[in-house]
C-alpha cells in the first residue's frame, strides 16, 4: 500500500518499507544507523533550518531507537548552492541564522545544515553531499527558484528514497 504523510522527517526500522521524499530546491538527507538498523529522510529548507528539524530528527533517533549520532551516516541530495539561496534581506528573513553564513542577499543553507549535524554529534567524515545545485542545473533537476515553479506546484519534483533491506 501507499501512503502520503506531510512531514519534514520520516524514519523506520521496518525492513522492506520504502520511504520517499519529494524535494525541489530544499535539502534532502538520508540518515542511516547501521547499528540499530534505522533509516530515514529529512526535508530541510530554510524554514527547516530555522526550526532545527535536523537536531530534532537526531534526537528522535536517539529517543526511539537509542541511536548514537557518532554511528550515523548521512547523504545529502542536490539542493540550492550558496549563490542561489537568495533572499530579499536574509538578516531579517532568517532570524537566528549564523551571520557568518550570510553574504549580501545569499545564505549558505547547506553549511548551516551541516553545522546542525555537527552539533548533533554526527561526524563530518560520515557525511556526504552530492554537490550539484538544483537551480544551477535546471536541465537535470526540478527547481522551484530556477524556473519550474508551476511544475513543482503540480507535483513534479526530485525524489529521494531509501529502504532497509
Amino acid at each position: 500500500t501507499s501512503r502520503t504523510i506531510q512531514a519534514d522527517a520520516l524514519f523506520t526500522s521496518t525492513p522492506g518499507l520504502t520511504l520517499t521524499l519529494r524535494i525541489a530546491d530544499c535539502q534532502g538527507f538520508c540518515v542511516y544507523d547501521p547499528v540499530h538498523k534505522v533509516i530515514g529522510l529529512i526535508h530541510c529548507g530554510w524554514k527547516g533550518v530555522l526550526a532545527r528539524v535536523i537536531p530534532h530528527s537526531i534526537e528522535l533517533m536517539k529517543r526511539e531507537w537509542h541511536s548514537d549520532p557518532a554511528d550515523l551516516f548521512v547523504g545529502a541530495a542536490p539542493s540550492l548552492c550558496k549563490k542561489c539561496s537568495e533572499f530579499t534581506d536574509p538578516r531579517k528573513e532568517l532570524p537566528g541564522f549564523p551571520p557568518d553564513l550570510i553574504d549580501g542577499r545569499c545564505a549558505d543553507l547547506q553549511e548551516a545544515a551541516e553545522r546542525q549535524f555537527d552539533a548533533s554529534g554526527v561526524p563530518r567524515s560520515s557525511f556526504e553531499r552530492l554537490a550539484d545545485c538544483t537551480r544551477c542545473n535546471p536541465d537535470t533537476y526540478w527547481t522551484y527558484r530556477g524556473g519550474d515553479k508551476d511544475e513543482v506546484i503540480k507535483g513534479n519534483t526530485n525524489v529521494l528514497t531509501c529502504a532497509l533491506l
